[in-house]
């Protein structure tokens, strides 16, 4: 939208790279459903596998500015990306009309409810329901701006999964995979200053044990956990010196601004 952070100081955003992709997924659309009636699954593979090569083209030809110019330059140019995402969007337009074609089942019927449905209602959820958890009653400090949390499987794969429950050692060193993260935790845990401000959070609901050790999930979302703000504001302007991006001095500046307003 005009209105994305990221966009180029005064220049209004091309549309033109959007509706060509938009235009082809109608088009493939109604070809794939076509091809469905033929009964060939040669066909059926045949065409659309050519018609995104044929995008392909059309976007490797496409000028760079009718393309999303963002602030942040991205590692994968968006002209790849943007070729990618019509890839997926071929060979799943594909994938379900073959499914149907040669098991006779409505595989697209089984992509609605097992995947969009679930996208537009349970996960966002979950999604705003991980981000309250994760960062509600936090502040702006390196140790203190998240939490990590042990909790039990089950809350784990619905709310935590691929390493989310690592939330802090995350965000301290965002490189490192996610099934490292718990090791990560356990060698941070022998540094005194992490030990000291670093927020564990064990149990959802009630504490894996009693007496309780660590704080759960709704304590530190309670009011013994809101007026625990330091005013110190972390910006770590180092995540910046390996990317390629407009105006960087203009967020150092800024940044600096902040750190003085928190001290």
């Amino acid at each position: 939208t005009d209105k994305n952070p990221y966009l180029l100081k005064g220049k209004k955003p091309s549309k033109v790279a959007v509706r060509i992709g938009l235009l082809y997924i109608v088009s493939l659309l109604g070809t794939v459903i076509g091809l469905f009636y033929t009964r060939e699954p040669v066909l059926l593979v045949a065409i659309p596998t050519a018609m995104w090569l044929a995008i392909c083209f059309v976007y490797w030809r496409l000028p760079g500015e009718k393309f999303h110019q963002s602030r942040v330059h991205p590692v994968i140019p968006l002209r790849y990306m943007t070729m990618l995402r019509l890839g997926y969007i071929t060979a799943l337009f594909t994938g379900l009309a073959l499914i149907t074609l040669l098991t006779g089942h409505m595989a697209a019927v089984y992509y609605i409810v097992l995947w969009l449905v679930p996208l537009f209602t349970s996960f966002s959820f979950f999604m705003i329901l991980r981000q309250i958890v994760q960062h509600g009653n936090g502040d702006r400090g390196l140790l203190t701006n998240t939490r990590t949390f042990i909790i039990s499987p089950l809350i784990r794969f619905a709310v935590f999964p691929m390493g989310q429950d690592y939330h802090l050692p995350h965000h301290i060193y965002a490189t490192i995979p996610h099934y490292r993260l718990k090791k990560l935790h356990a060698a941070l845990m022998d540094y005194p200053e992490y030990r000291e401000h670093a927020v564990v959070v064990e149990g959802y609901f009630l504490p894996p044990r009693t007496p309780a050790t660590n704080p759960t999930v709704l304590d530190i979302l309670g009011p013994d956990y809101s007026a625990r703000h330091t005013r110190e504001v972390h910006i770590d302007n180092s995540v910046m010196e390996g990317d390629e991006f407009e105006g960087k001095d203009d967020l150092i500046v800024e940044g600096r601004r902040l750190q003085e307003q928190g001290r």
